[in-house]
């Protein structure tokens, strides 16, 4: 019997404009009743993913940040809580600032910025949080010599975004993790968080096989979901790398991939 899926958010589960499908909705509220755990795995922030999780009405763990948290929808904290430290943090911000188009820094589900432009406007709309304006980024946390959650990267250039992903990675190798989240977002934070990390943890304290288990994404960092559970599904709208990683292709998040997989999976 499958008794966890873990669905990413952007790309998967939701559909290219709108909230959640009624037959994604309907398909994952059947599982829940037929006892299959149900996890959303996201690089977006907490409050982000909530609204959408609440579409379904029950309890769930939520993995926030690709990694970095692990919080039920219902709960007051986190229950998996991995920061990044302030220190290689600067240091990056100090190196990328002006040549990218937007740099954010998560803490504690706020989202800190040190430019208004189209960019930080449009994000800002995209995960529905007005940011913290400070002077200069990098001298705010090094000036408070405080641990971060995640660091965001948005560049528009995505020939440009790949390049500076593949010389940071080789940088920093050891110090940061580095993962591509969307074609036009780079991730950052502390070496060893990822989506699959998180779940490991958490299944491992909820008694949960993962090789009785199915991930479904579409990016670079479901990948690690891949590697720990049992069936991997890509979207049929996901990158190449992901499709040649996965189990089942589905079909895209256009047409309720997501659904249309798990519906023929708990039919079986």
């Amino acid at each position: 019997m499958m008794e966890m899926v873990c669905l990413d958010l952007d790309g998967t589960l939701l559909p290219p404009t709108g909230p959640m499908t009624e037959r994604n909705i309907e398909c994952l509220r059947d599982a829940h009743k037929k006892g299959v755990k149900i996890v959303i795995a996201s690089g977006r922030r907490f409050g982000s993913i909530e609204p959408h999780a609440r579409q379904l009405g029950f309890n769930m763990p939520i993995i926030a940040y690709s990694g970095a948290w692990v919080k039920n929808l219902d709960d007051e904290e986190p229950t998996i809580k991995s920061n990044t430290p302030w220190e290689p943090a600067v240091e990056l911000i100090k190196k990328l600032k002006g040549n990218v188009d937007l740099i954010g820094i998560y803490v504690d589900d706020m989202l800190y910025l040190d430019d208004a432009n189209e960019y930080s406007e449009r994000y800002e709309k995209r995960v529905s949080l007005k940011a913290v304006l400070v002077n200069n980024l990098s001298e705010h946390f090094e000036n408070k010599k405080q641990d971060i959650t995640k660091m965001l990267v948005v560049e528009n250039k995505t020939d440009y975004l790949d390049s500076i992903y593949t010389q940071m990675k080789k940088e920093y190798a050891g110090v940061l993790d580095f993962v591509l989240s969307w074609s036009t977002f780079m991730e950052v934070g502390t070496v060893g968080v990822s989506k699959g990390g998180a779940l490991s943890v958490w299944a491992e304290q909820n008694g949960i096989d993962l090789s009785r288990s199915v991930a479904f994404g579409d990016q670079e960092n479901d990948l690690s979901t891949f590697g720990v559970c049992g069936v991997s599904v890509a979207m049929g709208n996901a990158t190449d790398q992901v499709k040649e990683m996965a189990n089942i292709v589905a079909p895209p998040n256009s047409e309720d991939g997501v659904a249309q997989v798990l519906e023929r999976m708990l039919a079986c």
